[in-house]
This record gives structure tokens, sequence and C-alpha cells, in this order.
């Protein structure tokens, strides 16, 4: 009667880090069969070679992806921090939110696979840049008024890095009116009537500067006598 061959199970080294559970047959006839994953398993790798920029108060969305490995894929940051009011989605690797700040953000992401036996990871790291958004004057009207009574007038702009620096850079205000350079007020009471036509500049408080610049010219500013 033959003696019946034992087998013996090992973790064999398969590629970048996954193991193979396989049976040894010792006396020949056995057949050795994995239980864990290929042996061909590729090494899981993040593609991204860098993040688009985001800005200020639009939605932003950018897919992380990852080559390799056994799916699903698990992702987390692991050093530094995403820029405020941006969440990386563990399930699909997927940045997304509103951001609420300007600036350069780096961050370091890893995705974690589904090995069985020995998970593989992968870590790459970026930096998130936030722009601010485009400073821009949105006061194309102002109203009328009349001479000799108290006027008083907000300008309006957006974006860039406040506070702002308003002035009068083409033209003239009325006599008896004055620009506020820190808030873009023009108040005052008014010396005479006319109609006066002016160009006004904001600059924010960014390095390098940005500026915006509007004319005052479809109505212009009409006093009555």
């Amino acid at each position: 009667m033959s003696k019946r061959p034992t087998q013996n199970p090992r973790l064999l080294p398969a590629a970048l880090g996954a193991y193979i559970l396989a049976t040894i047959a010792c006396g020949g006839g056995g057949a050795g069969f994995p239980v864990g994953p290929a042996a061909n398993a590729r090494f899981l790798k993040i593609v991204n070679s860098g993040l688009p920029t985001a800005t200020v108060g639009n939605p932003y969305a950018s897919q992380l992806v990852a080559q390799g490995g056994a799916p699903p894929l698990t992702w987390k940051v692991v050093m530094g921090s995403l820029p405020p009011g941006i969440s990386l989605s563990a399930q699909t690797g997927l940045l997304y939110g509103l951001p609420r700040q300007g600036g350069e953000f780096p961050v370091t992401v890893e995705a974690v696979d589904s090995t069985l036996l020995q998970q593989q990871q992968a870590m790459a790291s970026f930096t998130l840049e936030v722009a601010d958004p485009p400073l821009t004057i949105h006061t194309a009207v102002v109203p009328g008024g009349a001479a000799g009574t108290p006027y008083w007038f907000r300008l309006q702009a957006s974006g860039g890095i406040t506070p702002y620096l308003w002035t009068v850079v083409a033209g003239s205000l009325p006599a008896g009116l004055q620009l506020d350079p820190c808030t873009g007020d023009i108040s005052g009471t008014p010396t005479s009537a006319g109609t006066f036509q002016f160009t006004i500049q904001v600059v924010d408080s960014s390095s390098p500067q940005n500026s915006s610049q509007v004319t005052i010219a479809s109505a212009p500013l009409h006093l009555g006598g």
C-alpha cells in the first residue's frame, strides 16, 4: 500500500507585498492551490501627478486615481490638511466641497487596498492651491442727489483679499462729496448741481495686489439744483 503524500501549507511571497497561501506536496503527486490573491497582483500606486486649482466660493471636485491592488480601496489623509470646506471621500477618493479659504495646502493621502493576507498601501503628496475669487467692482450706477442735500452711497466690490483701498483715478467727484478709501462710501453735501463722470479703482490686500476699475459713465452722477 502506497503512502499518501503529506501537504504542508506555507505562505509564499507573491508580487510586491502580497502573499499566496499554497500547499506544498511532499512525496510527489500533490498539487498546490492558491487561496489568497493571484500571484500576479499588481503593486498599488496613486497615479495623480497633481491637483487642479480651486477657487474660494466655487464648487470643487477632483478624483484621486489609483492602479493595482485589490479593490475596493479606502482613502484617507495621513499628513497635512485639506482646505476648509474640502473633504475626501474614504470610499471613492473624490476630493469635493466648497473651499472657504485661499492659500496653499500641502497634504498627503493614502490608499489602502483589500488584499486578504497583507494589505497594500500607497501614498502621494500634493499641494492643493485655493485661489481667491477675482476682485470685481459691482457698482456701475450711482443714484442721483441734490445740491445742498446730504448724500451717501456705498460702492460694492467682492473677491480678492480684504481690506480694500478705494480711489478716484480719473475725473472728480462733485464739490462737497468725498470717497472714503477704506469703505468705498461716497458722502457729503454737494454744493453745486450738474452731471459728473469719474473712474473708481479698488485695490485689495493680496501680494501681488489685484485691482479693478469701473468708470461711472453709463449713468453719471446727476445732482439737481
